[in-house]
């Protein structure tokens, strides 16, 4: 059985990889967000959550069109999330 999965569950472990809160890391260096460390980890994970719930919603037959609704709503909330001041 693969290392990261157990019983057919991926384990939390293997659900995000350290790379993917690397573009995040790389966008507060240039100044582009502005977050503590913390919530750069919190925002990877949330997109990377929302791109294995597209790709589940897809598989079990999900239109193009309620995907896209989704990547909306997740969208939306960028501007929040990549702008909320870095806690002292």
């Amino acid at each position: 059985m693969d290392a990261g999965r157990q019983a057919g569950h991926l384990s939390p472990a293997a659900t995000i990889s350290p790379a993917a809160s690397k573009p995040a890391r790389y966008g507060a260096a240039d100044g582009d967000l502005i977050a503590r460390p913390a919530t750069l980890d919190a925002i990877a994970r949330y997109y990377t959550t929302v791109v294995q719930g597209l790709s589940i919603q897809a598989r079990d037959g999900a239109s193009r069109a309620e995907l896209e609704t989704v990547i909306t709503c997740a969208m939306a909330a960028w501007d929040t999330l990549a702008t909320a001041p870095a806690a002292s």
